[in-house]
């Protein structure tokens, strides 16, 4: 008897080879989406002004030939031990500049291209016996420069016309050559923010951090693996790249109750302020929680961008307010100023944020000299 054949095995065969692997490629990669199963291949989280509340703008690469990328917006609750997630907009090859908050439960999404398929305005997360209810509004071809969150292009697809931020353009620029050259880690790191212009946080500094001489050579290797590298070599120190920042901090300082970087601020609001302004809002607002009549601003002098600062925030560090504003300026770095026994003293001088111009990258690392214990 003759076995009857697969009807789908004739058509497939009918393809090249070339063309049933990318057709068998992308029917698994739809029906993953379909089936909630498929991984994404690009993940940026983005904060909001409520605790637990988050939104997250993923991206799915087309499999095979000219596929369009899937772009989800995802509203997600995270308290208690207990998570609820939302989808919020969906669609295709969708530029997502960035997310702003208008206020705490009202959030404006930037888009600068694509097709939308779904979009909900208004999305209410219940976990566990809280929710919260987030209003949405979609925004089309605004300034990009802030809070981007659109990943790097498709590898499989090459380049396409979605948009990268100019921080993770920077933060992945490939250097030829880098020689630490007996620099410390603190010279070595404020060299390279300063060259590429990375928005930067430096919330600690040691005495290890600024006196060790390091002797690194890097070849050909991005921006933000140099960093990494450079950071590893004190045990001390960490760094991450969320928030359009590069954020180096100490793991340990940031459990201290005690350290005025981690002081939650209950509530924190500017809008279309200069970045001086905002700043001192921070450490006035810094006083009150503290109960000390400590107010004023930190901000150098120099040729800052023309750019306003728009900030909501309930119930956020010192530390997170103070990266969110670095970040809006987008050519700022702030670093603390006092010494890792006085972080649970409030001073005048606790931090200081400078603009990312090299007349100032020696001050910054002469100053973080001065400050190790």
């Amino acid at each position: 008897m003759q076995k009857p054949q697969n009807p789908w095995s004739n058509r497939l065969t009918g393809f090249p080879q070339m063309q049933r692997r990318d057709f068998l490629s992308a029917l698994y990669f739809v029906v993953g989406l379909l089936t909630g199963c498929a991984k994404p291949d690009h993940v940026t989280k983005m904060k909001s002004p409520i605790e637990g509340v988050f939104y997250t703008v993923e991206t799915y690469y087309g499999r095979g030939g000219p596929s369009s990328d899937t772009n989800r917006v995802y509203a997600h609750l995270e308290r208690n031990g207990k998570a609820k997630k939302m989808l919020v907009l969906e669609g295709e090859n969708l530029t997502i500049a960035k997310i702003t908050w208008d206020s705490p439960h009202e959030a404006s999404l930037c888009l600068d291209g694509g097709i939308t398929a779904t979009f909900r305005s208004e999305v209410t997360l219940i976990s566990g016996n809280t929710s919260e209810t987030i209003h949405n509004r979609l925004q089309q071809h605004c300034d990009a420069t802030t809070f981007a969150a659109q990943p790097p292009g498709n590898p499989e697809v090459g380049a396409r016309s979605s948009k990268v931020s100019l921080f993770a353009q920077r933060l992945n620029t490939r250097v030829e050559k880098f020689d630490t050259s007996g620099r410390t880690l603190v010279q070595s790191v404020v060299d390279l923010v300063f060259e590429y212009r990375l928005p930067t946080a430096i919330e600690y500094a040691d005495r290890e951090a600024s006196t060790r001489k390091l002797n690194l050579q890097f070849h050909d290797e991005s921006v933000r693996s140099i960093l990494e590298n450079i950071i590893q070599q004190d045990s001390e120190y960490r760094v991450n790249f969320e928030e359009e920042i590069v954020d180096i901090f100490s793991a340990k300082a940031r459990k201290d109750p005690s350290n005025l970087f981690n002081k939650v601020i209950h509530n924190f609001e500017v809008t279309q302020v200069d970045t001086h302004q905002a700043d001192a809002e921070l450490l006035c607002a810094l006083g009150r929680e503290a109960g000390s009549e400590v107010c004023g601003g930190s901000l150098a002098i120099g040729q800052w961008p023309q750019v306003k600062i728009t900030l909501h925030f309930q119930n956020a560090k010192v530390y997170e307010v103070l990266n969110a504003i670095a970040a809006q300026n987008g050519e700022a770095i702030w670093t603390v100023i006092a010494r890792p026994p006085n972080l649970s003293k409030l001073q005048s001088n606790f931090w200081y944020i400078y603009p990312l111009q090299q007349p100032f990258s020696a001050t910054v690392s002469e100053r973080l000299a001065r400050v190790r214990q």
